[in-house]
C-alpha cells in the first residue's frame, strides 16, 4: 500500500484539533532546527564576538593600514568560512523525524503513528474493522497530550572549555567600556588608515573651566574628527583652553569670528579664550571638524542689597545698622558710603564684616561708632553697597541722616571738644586760640579731677599745635583732644568700650572668616574680660555720681541686668561655637553686642530690690534643707555601722518608710527590747553641734522674714523645734529619735519654702495691681516655680506660644517635692540617691 493511501490523523479529528496538531509539528521542526544549528554555528558565532569586541574597543585602528585591513579581511573571511561551512553540514528535520520526537516527549504507544495504521489481517470483518477504528479514536484522543520538546543541542560536547561564553563576555565588555564612542570606533574599524609610517593621528583636547566662585566643577572634552555636536552649559566668564596635536594649524570658530590657534611646537597648537556669550563654536582644520560645541551661558546676576531697619543709635552713640544682601554665587564685601549732604569731602567708606566667605544671603546687625568724626553732627547721605565675586556691584536706597555726634556733660570736656571743633573748621585761623585756650584749661586741674593722664594729653597737644599747623599734626592732635574729651567725661570707660568694641569686631571676623577653635576660644576669653572691665568702670562711674549726691536713674523691672546674665549669653555663644553652630554663635554676639551699646547703671525698684532678697533668702532655705539632709545621712550611716546583734540592716527595712518612723515602728514591734541610744552613744557631739548652728541659722532667716514679709511661716517655726530636739536627742545618743525629728524639720523645711513662695506671689500680686497705674512690669507679679524663678526664668523664652500656665508650675512645685521625698529615703541605693542629691543641686 502506498504512502498515499494510508490513513491519517486528518480522517479522524476535527478541525481545531487538526489546528492544534499543525502549531505543535511547527513548533517541534522548529526545535529540531535550532538543536541542529546551534553546534554548528557556535564557532563562527563566538568568532564574531571576539572581532566586535575589539571594534568597540578599538583595537582595530591603533593598527598600521595594511595590517588592519588584513585582520579584518581575514576575520571577515574565516566568520564567513564557518558560516558556510555550518550551512553546509546542516540538513532539515524529515516529517517523520518531527513525528518521532514529538511522540517522545511523555505519552506511550506512538498516537500519531497509530493513527495512520491500517489492518494487516481481517480488513473484511465487519467486528474486527470496528475494534480498529476504535483503537485509532483512542490514540486520537492521545495526541492533544503531546507536548512541544525543547531543543537539545549537546553543544557542551563540541565546547568543553565553554569558550562561547568568554567571547559573549568580551563583547559586553568592550561595549560598556567605549560607550557613545562605539560608533566612532566601528567606523574606525572599516576605514583602515594608510599614512606613513611615524604619523600619530590628528587629536584635539578642550578644557572649559568655570569661574572658581560659581563652584561648579571643570568640564574636560577630548574630541577627535567626526565627533558630535555636543551642547554645554557654562557660567559666563569660563575659561576654554584647546590643545590641538597633529599636522596643519587649526582654527576657532564662533559665529562670524575665526581665530588661528597659537603655534607651540611643530604639532603642537593651543588656544584659549573667556566664553562671554553662546552660541555654536567649532574647530577646524584644513576643512576638517575636530570639535563642534553649541555654547550656553548661565548668566551671573548682580547682587542685592537692602537697608531692613531705620539707622537707630545707641545709648552710647554707635549707629546700629541692619542689612540683607543676597546674590546668586556669593558675595565679597559689604560697605556703608557716607557723603556729607552739602557734597563737601571725599566719600566716607566703612567695610562692614561678612558674616562668611561666598555666602549667598546674608541678614545681619552691625554697630560703627562715628561720634569721634569730623562730620559728626552734620547731614549727611548713607547708603550700602554690595559687591559680589565677578566684581558686579549694588547699592542700596539712600538714607539722608544726621551723623550721630556725642553730647558731653562734663564743663571740662565740652570745652575740649570745642577747641576741637574750631580746629576742625579752621585750623589756620583757630591753631593759636586753641593752644591758649589749653593753657588756661590747664591752670585749673580740678575742673577735669585732677585726673594727671587728661592732663597730660592735654599738654602733649598744646606743645605740638603750637609747634606745627602741618595737616598730619592737626589730624592727629584731633584724634588726641577727642579721647582726651573721652576720659574726662567718662573716665576709664572711654578706654574699656573702646578695647570692648575691637574684641567683639576681632572675634566676629574670626567667626566668619573660619578661625581655628583655639583662636576663637582666645577670643571669647579676651572678650569676657574687655567686659568685665568694662562693666567695673560703668560700675565705678556709678558710685562716683552718687558720691557727688547724683541720682541714678531707676530702671523698670523688666529692663534690668546684672553681669551674670551678660555672662550667661557669652558662655551659650562660645557653647554653640564649639558644637559647630559657628552662625548661632555670631548671632548670640549680636545680641550681647546691642546689649552692652546701650547699657547703663542704674537703680533698681522697691518691687525688684525686695523680689531680689526674697529670692536670697529662698536660696538660703534651700541650702539649710540640703545640709540638713546631709545632717540626717550622717546620722543614719552612723547608726548603721553599730555592730551589734540586734541592729537592723537596710534591706530589713520597710521601704515606704523614712528612718527614723522605721526606728520607732521597729521598737515597738520588738518587745523587751530597749530604746536605742539609751546606753549612750559616743562620739555624737559633733552632730549635735552642727545642728545647732543649722537651728541658729535658720532663728536668723526667719528674724529677716519677719521683718521684709511681715509673717513668718508657722512651718519654719515647727522646723525650728524639730531641730532643738534633734540636737537633744544626739548629745543623749538617741541616733532613732534624732532621725525622727531631723526627718520631721527636713519635711517642715519644705512647707515652710512653700508658704514663703506663696507669701511672694500674693505679694507680688498687690504691689503689681498698685503699680498698674505707673505702667510698671515686674517680676514681682508673675507666678514663680518651688526655686523662686519666674516663668522667663525656669522656661526660657515666652514671648512665644509656649508660656506655662499655673498648671504647669503646679506640676513643677509637686515635681520638687517628689525629688526631696525620695532623696529622704535612706533605703534606696546609693547611686540613685547620689543621682536625686545632684538633681536638687542642680535645680
Amino acid at each position: 500500500m502506498s504512502p498515499a493511501d494510508r490513513p491519517t490523523a486528518h480522517d479522524i479529528l476535527d478541525a481545531d484539533a487538526r489546528r492544534r496538531l499543525r502549531r505543535k509539528r511547527l513548533l517541534t521542526r522548529t526545535s529540531l532546527i535550532l538543536e541542529r544549528l546551534t553546534p554548528l554555528l557556535w564557532a563562527p558565532a563566538a568568532l564574531l564576538c571576539v572581532g566586535l569586541a575589539a571594534t568597540a574597543a578599538g583595537l582595530w585602528s591603533a593598527l598600521p593600514g595594511y595590517l588592519h585591513l588584513a585582520l579584518i579581511g581575514l576575520w571577515l573571511l574565516a566568520v564567513a568560512g564557518l558560516g558556510v561551512r555550518s550551512l553546509i553540514l546542516f540538513h532539515p528535520p524529515s516529517a517523520a523525524e518531527v513525528t518521532r520526537r514529538l511522540e517522545g516527549e511523555g505519552v506511550s504507544h506512538r498516537p500519531l503513528t497509530a493513527v495512520g495504521d491500517r489492518m494487516a489481517l481481517g480488513g473484511r470483518d465487519p467486528a474486527a474493522a470496528g475494534l480498529w477504528e476504535a483503537h485509532r479514536r483512542r490514540m486520537a484522543e492521545r495526541i492533544d497530550a503531546l507536548t512541544v520538546p525543547a531543543p537539545k543541542p549537546d553543544t557542551a560536547r563540541r565546547d568543553p572549555y565553554a569558550l562561547r561564553f568568554a567571547a559573549v563576555l568580551l563583547l559586553v565588555l568592550g561595549v560598556a567600556a567605549s560607550g557613545q564612542r562605539f560608533g566612532d570606533n566601528l567606523q574606525a574599524a572599516l576605514e583602515p588608515g594608510f599614512a606613513p609610517a611615524g604619523t600619530e593621528p590628528a587629536v584635539m583636547e578642550a578644557w572649559i573651566t568655570p569661574p572658581a566662585y560659581t563652584g561648579h566643577p571643570p568640564m574636560f572634552i577630548s574630541a577627535m574628527a567626526g565627533a558630535e555636536t555636543r551642547t554645554l552649559q557654562v557660567p559666563v566668564n569660563s575659561r576654554l583652553l584647546a590643545r590641538y596635536h597633529g599636522s596643519g594649524l587649526p582654527e576657532m570658530r564662533q559665529g562670524e569670528t575665526v581665530r588661528a590657534f597659537e603655534a607651540v611646537s611643530e604639532r603642537d597648537a593651543q588656544f584659549e579664550t573667556e566664553l562671554t556669550s553662546g552660541g555654536p563654536l567649532g574647530i577646524e582644520n584644513d576643512g576638517e571638524v575636530l570639535g563642534r560645541w553649541m555654547i550656553e551661558i548661565i548668566p551671573d546676576a548682580p547682587p542685592a542689597v537692602e537697608i531692613t531697619k531705620d539707622i537707630e543709635t545707641s545709648l552710647r552713640g554707635a549707629m546700629r545698622i541692619g542689612y540683607h544682601a543676597t546674590d546668586d554665587y556669593g558675595l565679597t564685601s559689604i560697605s556703608a558710603h557716607i557723603r556729607r549732604a552739602d557734597g563737601e569731602g571725599e566719600e566716607l567708606v566703612l567695610d562692614l564684616p561678612l558674616p562668611g566667605r561666598g555666602q549667598r544671603s546674608i541678614e545681619d546687625v552691625v554697630f560703627r561708632d562715628l561720634t569721634a568724626h569730623r562730620w559728626a553732627g552734620l547731614p549727611v547721605t548713607f547708603h550700602l553697597r554690595a559687591r559680589d565675586q565677578a566684581g558686579q556691584t549694588a547699592d542700596s536706597g539712600v538714607l539722608e541722616m544726621t551723623l550721630p555726634a556725642r553730647q558731653f556733660s562734663q564743663p571740662a570736656a565740652r570745652a575740649v571738644i570745642e577747641q576741637r571743633r574750631k580746629l576742625i573748621v579752621d585750623a589756620d585761623a583757630h591753631r593759636e586760640w586753641v593752644v591758649r585756650a589749653i593753657s588756661a584749661l590747664q591752670i585749673n586741674p580740678g575742673v577735669y579731677d585732677d585726673d594727671l593722664a587728661a592732663h597730660l594729653m592735654l599738654s602733649l597737644a598744646r606743645a605740638e599745635l603750637a609747634e606745627s599747623g602741618a595737616p598730619g599734626v592737626l589730624s592727629d592732635n584731633e584724634e588726641l583732644l577727642w579721647r582726651t574729651a573721652l576720659r574726662i567725661e567718662e573716665g576709664q570707660i572711654s578706654v574699656a568700650l573702646k578695647k570692648l568694641r575691637d574684641i567683639q569686631q576681632k572675634l566676629q571676623e574670626a567667626l566668619a572668616s573660619g578661625a581655628s577653635e583655639e583662636e576663637i576660644q582666645r577670643l571669647m576669653d579676651e572678650l569676657q574680660q574687655a567686659m568685665d572691665e568694662y562693666l567695673q568702670a560703668l560700675q565705678q562711674q556709678a558710685m562716683e555720681q552718687m558720691q557727688r549726691g547724683e541720682e541714678l536713674p531707676e530702671m523698670q523691672d523688666g529692663e534690668t541686668m546684672d553681669q551674670r546674665d551678660l555672662a550667661d549669653i557669652l558662655d551659650r555663644a562660645r557653647e554653640l561655637s564649639r558644637s559647630g553652630a559657628r552662625d548661632q554663635a555670631r548671632d548670640m554676639l549680636s545680641q550681647l553686642q546691642e546689649m552692652l551699646e546701650n547699657l547703663q547703671m542704674g537703680k533698681r525698684p522697691q518691687s525688684a530690690q525686695g523680689q531680689q532678697e526674697g529670692a536670697q533668702m529662698l536660696d538660703e532655705l534651700g541650702r539649710m534643707m540640703q545640709r540638713q539632709q546631709e545632717l540626717m545621712d550622717e546620722t543614719y550611716k552612723r547608726q548603721q555601722r553599730r555592730n551589734q546583734p540586734n541592729s537592723r540592716l537596710p534591706t530589713q527595712r520597710n521601704p515606704f518608710t523614712p528612718p527614723g518612723r522605721q526606728g520607732r515602728q521597729g521598737q515597738q514591734g520588738e518587745r523587751g527590747e530597749p530604746r536605742q541610744g539609751q546606753g549612750g552613744q559616743p562620739g555624737d557631739g559633733d552632730l549635735a553641734q552642727q545642728q545647732e548652728a543649722l537651728r541658729r541659722q535658720l532663728g536668723e532667716l526667719m528674724r529677716r522674714l519677719g521683718e521684709g514679709m511681715g509673717r513668718i511661716p508657722d512651718e519654719l517655726g515647727q522646723a525650728e523645734q524639730s531641730m532643738r530636739g534633734a540636737e537633744g536627742s544626739l548629745g543623749q545618743g538617741d541616733r532613732d529619735g534624732a532621725l525622727d525629728r531631723q526627718d520631721q524639720a527636713l519635711d517642715q523645711l519644705r512647707r515652710g519654702t512653700e508658704s514663703v513662695l506663696e507669701d511672694m506671689a500674693n505679694r507680688g500680686e498687690n504691689e503689681g495691681q498698685s503699680d498698674q497705674g505707673a505702667g510698671q512690669a515686674g517680676i514681682d507679679g508673675e507666678d514663680t516655680d518651688p526655686l523662686g524663678r519666674t516663668p522667663a526664668e525656669s522656661w526660657g523664652d515666652t514671648s512665644g506660644d509656649m508660656v506655662p500656665d499655673k498648671g504647669a508650675l503646679q506640676r513643677s512645685r509637686e515635681i520638687l517635692d517628689e525629688l526631696r521625698k525620695r532623696s529622704g529615703q535612706r533605703h534606696r541605693s546609693e547611686n540613685e540617691l547620689d543621682y536625686l542629691d545632684r538633681l536638687l543641686r542642680q535645680f
